[in-house]
């Protein structure tokens, strides 16, 4: 059952196309919007922005809602994107009538988001799914889009700012269908579940990374634990130590670097091996192949050159 909740939940996400944004500060046309009136003010209770420091992004992947958003009405369709900045007053409802659908909502936390499928219908919205946590703290990923919002919000005309706030948003859509597969394996009440899911995920970055941006510091604020706890946890779950299991992985890395390319037939340069092995400097991947030349192949060699009066 969670595979085909997944799979429904990609093909909306790839399915959206161009995104249409509705807020306070910029309203594509396609979405309609309309003052509230005062009985729909009295009769529906508006719940404030919760906390100070804290943006809200609802996307309706399939069917439809109504949005109380300060003093408006929007009435979002599949695709559209409703951007509530801090403070804002809102509330979501769903009137008789409101075809069953899923929305998905980015919760921007001080240091991290939070990932919730819905699926929704006439009688509210039913939670499916919520990913939180340090172990998908994205910084770069986060800023960037924030950044594109306070831009468009200066300048809500500037169609350059727009256009790349809708690409930046159908970006993170793609990015998290793998998060939400995760949320469906992720159990967070069970302690043992929960690190070992942690560990592989370290395990996975450090496969891709091979010793780039792999300091304890950093692999500990992606598994959301402490040093302590993430040294303890990677030796009782992989068998070895971190650093042991970033030299296996750069030792492979190492390996398929020196064979010759299938482009220019020539090895990839000691230099190259250094940047793309994540080592500060020549002298430092030295060292380490030094430490570690029985486990790895002779340096790749040169040409030797010929003379012109070599026959």
């Amino acid at each position: 059952m969670a595979e085909q909740t997944f799979q429904v939940f990609r093909e909306e996400l790839l399915n959206l196309g161009k995104i249409r944004i509705g807020s306070t500060f910029y309203c594509d046309p396609a979405i309609s919007v309309r003052r509230a009136t005062e009985e729909e003010r009295r009769v529906r209770t508006i719940e404030s922005h919760r906390g100070s420091e804290e943006r809200e992004i609802l996307i309706i992947l399939s069917g439809e809602c109504d949005c109380f958003l300060e003093g408006h009405i929007y009435h979002l369709l599949s695709g559209c994107a409703l951007l509530i900045d801090v403070g804002e007053k809102h509330q979501f409802f769903y009137p008789a009538g409101t075809p069953p659908g899923r929305h998905f909502w980015l919760h921007f936390m001080p240091e991290h988001i939070i990932y919730t499928a819905l699926a929704v219908n006439e009688k509210g919205c039913r939670l499916l799914n919520t990913l939180s946590g340090y172990h998908h703290y994205d910084p770069h990923g986060q800023k960037v889009l924030l950044d594109a919002w306070e831009k468009t919000k200066k300048n809500a005309a500037a169609v350059e700012y727009l256009t790349e706030l809708e690409l930046l948003l159908t970006l993170r859509c793609v990015q998290v269908v793998q998060l939400y597969n995760d949320a469906v394996a992720y159990d967070g009440y069970n302690p043992e579940k929960r690190n070992r899911y942690r560990i592989e995920k370290v395990m996975e970055y450090i496969d891709v990374q091979c010793g780039i941006q792999c300091g304890i510091n950093t692999l500990a604020g992606l598994a959301g634990c402490s040093r302590t706890s993430l040294i303890r946890n990677f030796r009782r779950i992989a068998g070895c130590s971190v650093l042991e299991y970033i030299n296996r992985q750069r030792i492979r890395r190492y390996k398929s670097l020196i064979r010759p390319s299938y482009t220019t037939n020539q090895p990839s340069p000691l230099k190259v091996c250094a940047e793309e092995l994540g080592f500060s400097s020549p002298q430092a991947f030295a060292r380490w192949r030094k430490q570690h030349e029985k486990e790895l192949p002779p340096p790749p060699r040169g040409k030797k050159k010929v003379m012109k009066d070599e026959r």
